[in-house]
């Protein structure tokens, strides 16, 4: 299955490097000593570095005479209007509406005054509390690529930034300026040029990239060899959504940003290759119907072996009885079908 898959993924990458774990506990260590690919590695503790006159034991006693404390935390904590904080304050009231005292601990965000939900004043001067019911929404940014806001193409909200590759070469992104990257923060500029240099250590020239993309085999190995460099699928993803190519495959991003070639759509690749194989007929035809959607949908990723057998099974119940539906002497002659409706849609 694809889980086992990365495992042994990992376990080949990790298997060569000669890895020194740090854990800041005692409990974390065990995990990674406990950890399949990780219990051969050095394992040591660092604890983290706090002052212990504070963060110490204490009586209880002493806790029973303090209000409990609510602790809320994370980036942009209180601006941020997807980490919840407004729903928090909602609760916050609800509750102190029943008459419950607590204190509420925010970190990760800039210190900022709240109004009193009763009185309206800050600080309060009614002693009822000391927070906005439900701070007003701030809208989310226009997508700098549909326009809606929110964004209903799954480019990120972000101010595009100009890249250069290249002397004549600019794209825009949708990045932070910076990106932690091999262990450090480089710019998004030294990030695409990284990977496109890493492209091009692989592939020599644009039709080399296409010829090994349309060859399931041929592509998968190519895919371990960019997870090696550091550009996995979760990277590849990221590129691909912060460069504003959602909608296209991976193979056009990195022609896009390695070798100038201009990006096409997985839409029109779909309709392309729908137009290559007219004597496709009968259930086939069906099943080719469904291997287009899901790969319009979610791209190269839903065109492995594994994905094609799960898509039999889905829609057969068993491999031998989709092989029967679809007039298929063997496995063998699948996956060759198979085969061809991808060098059809990377054609």
């Amino acid at each position: 299955d694809l889980s086992h898959q990365v495992w042994k993924q990992k376990k080949a990458i990790l298997s060569k490097l000669d890895l020194h774990i740090v854990c800041p506990s005692q409990w974390l260590a065990e995990c990674a000593r406990e950890s399949s690919i990780l219990k051969n590695a050095d394992i040591r503790v660092i604890p983290n570095c706090i002052d212990t006159s504070v963060f110490c034991p204490q009586a209880k006693t002493k806790a029973d005479t303090i209000r409990p404390v609510m602790l809320f935390g994370a980036v942009n904590a209180t601006k941020d209007r997807r980490k919840g904080f407004s729903e928090l304050i909602e609760a916050l009231n609800i509750l102190d509406d029943d008459g419950y005292e607590a204190d509420l601990v925010v970190f990760g965000a800039e210190e900022q005054e709240l109004k009193c939900p009763k009185c309206g004043k800050n600080p309060c001067a009614c002693g009822k509390g000391g927070t906005d019911p439900k701070p007003p929404k701030p809208p989310a940014p226009p997508c700098p690529k549909c326009g809606c806001s929110p964004c209903v193409c799954g480019t990120p909200g972000k101010t595009g930034i100009k890249i250069k590759l290249g002397p004549h070469r600019l794209i825009t992104a949708y990045w932070e300026d910076k990106v932690f990257f091999d262990n450090e923060m480089i710019t998004a500029a030294e990030f695409l040029t990284r990977f496109a240099n890493a492209i091009r250590s692989v592939t020599k020239n644009p039709q080399m990239l296409r010829t090994c993309w349309a060859d399931m085999k041929d592509r998968a190995d190519f895919i371990e060899k960019m997870e090696m460099i550091g550009f996995n699928e979760e990277r590849l993803r990221e590129i691909q959504k912060n460069t504003g190519r959602i909608d296209c495959d991976i193979l056009d991003v990195m022609l896009d940003i390695a070798y100038d070639v201009d990006p096409v759509t997985r839409a029109f690749r779909a309709k392309r290759a729908e137009g290559m194989l007219t004597g496709v007929e009968g259930e086939r035809k069906s099943l080719l119907a469904v291997i287009m959607k899901n790969y319009v949908k979610d791209g190269v990723w839903t065109l492995t072996a594994e994905s094609f057998r799960d898509l039999l099974m889905q829609m057969y119940t068993t491999l031998g009885g989709a092989y029967r539906k679809l007039d298929f002497m063997t496995p063998v002659e699948a996956m060759s079908f198979y085969g061809d409706v991808q060098r059809e849609i990377y054609a």
